[in-house]
């Protein structure tokens, strides 16, 4: 063990390269042995009590932001730097604050409507497990507002997928509104959003939740019914927004 942690860094980068290999001949079985080895490296050079290496954070951080694209990468990252957290029984919030400012600044620099679908789904996936982090690790400035304002856009937006006949384009569009919809549920579970002044903004988003109910995907659907789930559990509603919110879903066929 000791010579594994001495060069746990070289490790770690073949390892990672390994995760995210687009040639021809990788496999999804390689895939997930190189997850797996890159589990079993994190537990056996990280242990309770002591921070995990500076060096370690950085490398899954910065492949957070470089693999974004690519779900299978961006998920298998950010559940090692859960088990990160698991494995040195630290608060993820405390390892990866000095880390998080870079991530964050790069997926609020650019509008969500400018990027590739794909980019888009992993950007709000990035940004939901970053407002997950508690205690948190960013606040509501402007930049995420205008972010989480994009992504209602995303969401209630009236796209027809009748007139789209590529299967491929209908899934990543239910893919990019159901990460959209899973962003703004987190959001609602936020302190810091629910003030007088985003008040609003809530109760747009809880309308989208009831709108999107009525969509054909189930995929959007059930994210849009744990949303509001949630909310109900939480807040009362105003009388006026359940009137308005629930009359489309009362007059589905």
């Amino acid at each position: 063990p000791e010579w594994v942690k001495r060069h746990e860094h070289q490790f770690l980068r073949a390892l990672l390269f390994m995760l995210k290999d687009p040639s021809a001949e990788a496999t999804a079985s390689m895939a997930e042995q190189a997850s797996s080895a890159l589990s079993l490296l994190l537990r056996v050079c990280n242990i309770k009590g002591i921070p995990p290496l500076a060096e370690t954070v950085d490398m899954l951080v910065s492949e957070i932001s470089t693999s974004t694209p690519n779900t299978t990468v961006r998920k298998a990252v950010i559940d090692l730097l859960k088990e990160l957290s698991q494995n040195t029984g630290i608060e993820l919030s405390e390892i990866l604050r000095p880390f998080i400012n870079g991530l964050v600044t790069l997926i609020l620099s650019k509008p969500l409507k400018t990027l590739h679908l794909v980019m888009q789904t992993g950007y709000l996936d990035v940004m939901t497990f970053i407002l997950g982090l508690r205690p948190p690790v960013t606040t509501f400035t402007p930049e995420l507002l205008k972010f989480l304002q994009d992504a209602l856009a995303i969401a209630e937006e009236d796209v027809s997928l009748g007139k789209v006949r590529q299967s491929r384009k209908v899934q990543l569009l239910n893919g990019s509104r159901v990460a959209a919809i899973e962003l703004l549920s987190m959001a609602m579970t936020c302190y810091e959003f629910h003030t007088q002044e985003q008040a609003e903004f809530r109760n747009r988003i809880i309308g989208v939740f009831f709108k999107t109910l009525t969509l054909r995907s189930k995929e959007v659907v059930e994210v849009s019914r744990k949303g509001l789930a949630y909310v109900i559990s939480q807040h009362r509603l105003p009388k006026e927004l359940l009137q308005s919110s629930l009359r489309p879903v009362l007059l589905m066929p």
